[in-house]
């Protein structure tokens, strides 16, 4: 008799629990915003009103599992080295928000980015990131945490110092970042970085519809050659376009080995070069459109890759000289249906160097039609 009625008080207080833990709590612009965020319980949906603008001088931490939406957050001008914001539990939802930062008021050895996240499966979406002195989002662990799951999705970026999405790991690789979805992002005007940035042996990582224009590349791909644990692994690139850029992509790495690397329908238009891949191996490249190209540099160029598998690769409308596709100390080349329309004027169409010191088959060429350059192709020995 009194375990049934125990029961049920129970049953009642756990329903009521979860009823106020899941409530919806509308944000109140006369208050702080940290105070809001601190006070909510797990769970629970913070809701703005889109309009509200907040300034913060310190770095507002979500440390419970909540949902927060329609705000806006400014990082007050002159304040350095912290975040507006970070995510530092699991399971955190933000969408549909603006957050602006301070660049030109700090110096730059005190830039920070305005939203940090290190915890796991996270949902970012429907963002944008204005003037931001580092990046506007930073995914990397902390305190030992691995970051396992996340989705960032239809967010933007303009005048920012350095990229709209970066992914990095802790510990030069040995925290890991792993199996994250950036996805629809778009970024103007940023000269010294881009779109997205994979760092630092992140892993396990989709990049798609990416949109840069005014930045220096649209996707990058690094590490700082600081520990064999960068190495960064199974990454799919996909929908990429970039205009007015200097790069599409840039994959300027270190001797590390970087592997499993697919780069799939990229656009480039007007840009310096289109790609620069280093150090990477079984990369696969298909579906790349190259035009209006303003450098007469190489505009696609492998270096110290071993497995590239190059398809479907076209150049038109273009002026410039020199070589369309470099390939250098390069194992196991495959290129096939790469076209330089008759608008291009490139003096190489294709060139290809042997591997130092390595054995290396003879490259297997097929259904490529580069007969618009002055030489359409040179093979070295």
């Amino acid at each position: 008799m009194h375990t049934r009625y125990f029961a049920r008080i129970f049953l009642v207080f756990a329903v009521v629990v979860s009823v106020v833990s899941a409530a919806t709590i509308s944000l109140d612009c006369r208050r702080d915003l940290r105070s809001q965020i601190r006070s909510a319980p797990s769970g629970s949906r913070l809701v703005g009103d889109g309009r509200c603008l907040w300034t913060t001088r310190d770095t507002i931490r979500i440390t419970r599992r909540i949902s927060l939406s329609n705000f806006r957050l400014k990082m007050a001008s002159g304040v350095g080295r912290r975040f507006a914001m970070s995510i530092d539990s699991d399971g955190v939802r933000v969408s549909d928000f603006e957050m602006i930062g301070n660049l030109g008021t700090v110096r730059s050895s005190a830039r920070q980015s305005l939203l940090q996240v290190s915890g796991s499966n996270f949902q970012i979406t429907n963002g944008r990131f204005t003037d931001s002195s580092r990046d506007g989002i930073t995914v990397q662990p902390k305190r030992g945490r691995a970051i396992n799951g996340g989705t960032i999705r239809n967010v933007s970026g303009r005048g920012n110092d350095r990229d709209v999405v970066a992914l990095n790991t802790e510990r030069a690789g040995a925290i890991g970042t792993r199996n994250i979805v950036v996805d629809d992002i778009e970024a103007y005007s940023s000269p010294s970085r881009g779109a997205v940035e994979v760092a630092d042996g992140v892993e396990d990582i989709t990049v798609r519809n990416v949109y840069a224009e005014g930045c220096l590349y649209a996707v990058a791909i690094q590490d700082h050659s600081r520990s064999r644990l960068e190495s960064i692994n199974r990454v799919k690139i996909s929908d990429i376009t970039a205009v007015n850029c200097g790069y599409g992509i840039l994959a300027q790495t270190m001797a590390l080995r970087h592997s499993d690397i697919s780069m799939e329908n990229m656009t480039f238009r007007r840009c310096r070069r289109a790609m620069l891949v280093k150090n990477l191996d079984r990369v696969k490249v298909s579906g790349v459109r190259v035009s209006q190209s303003t450098s007469s540099g190489t505009q696609v160029d492998f270096q110290s890759c071993n497995g590239i598998d190059l398809q479907g690769i076209s150049f038109s409308d273009s002026s410039a000289r020199k070589t369309a596709i470099r390939i250098s100390d390069s194992t196991n080349v495959r290129v096939s249906r790469a076209v330089l329309r008759s608008s291009t004027s490139y003096d190489f169409g294709m060139k290809i160097y042997p591997a130092r010191g390595r054995a290396s088959s003879s490259p297997q060429l097929q259904s490529n039609d580069l007969r618009a350059a002055r030489v359409p192709l040179r093979i070295f020995r």
